[in-house]
């Protein structure tokens, strides 16, 4: 199935790719993946939906590992 750019399915695609960049260590590269899929998950699930909020604490993770301790609030 081909779900396109502005799907729930494609949000969480880049969400994982962005969870195993932060993994290997990538944080620029996880930060461009989580925030693509917030904005698609601010689009298609809302703010308050649990996937959107999950993206939103690994963004501050990931923040949170680069030294950017006031942008992980």
């Amino acid at each position: 199935a081909r779900f396109g750019e502005e799907h729930a399915e494609t949000a969480a695609a880049y969400s994982q790719i962005g969870n195993t960049l932060f993994s290997k260590g990538e944080y620029s590269s996880a930060l461009q993946m989580l925030q693509k899929a917030l904005q698609i998950q601010l689009v298609t699930l809302g703010e308050q939906h649990l996937e959107t909020t999950k993206t939103c604490n690994n963004i501050g993770f990931t923040y949170n590992s680069m030294g950017e301790y006031d942008k992980a609030l």
